[in-house]
């Protein structure tokens, strides 16, 4: 059997393709993360996706996460327009680093995906774009079982200590 390291240098001396993609683990006031699953494979994953031109990875996963669950930055309060002026849905708790995997599809193909962590304060989630099928709140302690791709997973139970590290009782009172 060929370890994903393995794999992933044959896959690198065939073609050095590498795609730079961004996305979030976003935790609800009741500890819960935001799972996705992606139309297009069937699988289900945390909101990420490609890093657009001239964009930051955390811009990239702010519109990602806004995209495939409707959780905003911002929500407008109905006082003023303008998007500063709302309740905040989606606050930065911490930057978690990077990891890679191949593409889902099969191609030769290596997806470095910078994840960070985030609060929310909304609890239905609502995807506003085709990409996610269905977008749900799992408890923290199943979101390993739901996961679909092994370095999803092997990096979410890499981090648990910083999920927990999030005071949840915090996230509780959101």
């Amino acid at each position: 059997m060929i370890s994903f390291n393995s794999s992933l240098k044959i896959i690198l001396l065939r073609k050095k393709t590498i795609i730079n993609a961004a996305g979030g683990i976003v935790v609800n006031s009741n500890g819960q993360v935001a799972l996705i699953k992606m139309r297009k494979y069937g699988v289900w994953g945390f909101p990420k996706g490609r890093i657009n031109e001239n964009e930051s990875p955390l811009d990239a996963t702010k519109r990602e996460v806004e995209e495939e669950t409707g959780i905003q930055e911002y929500r407008n309060t109905g006082i003023q327009e303008y998007r500063n002026t709302g309740i905040q849905d989606l606050s930065l708790v911490k930057d978690l680093g990077d990891y890679q995997r191949p593409s889902a599809d099969g191609r030769a193909i290596i997806i470095n995906t910078r994840i960070f962590l985030f609060r929310s304060g909304q609890e239905n989630l609502s995807p506003l774009e085709n990409d996610s099928e269905e977008a749900i709140w799992v408890d923290k302690e199943k979101v390993s079982e739901i996961l679909s791709l092994a370095e999803d997973k092997e990096f979410f139970l890499k981090n648990i200590k910083d999920l927990e590290a999030c005071e949840w009782e915090y996230c509780k009172r959101i």
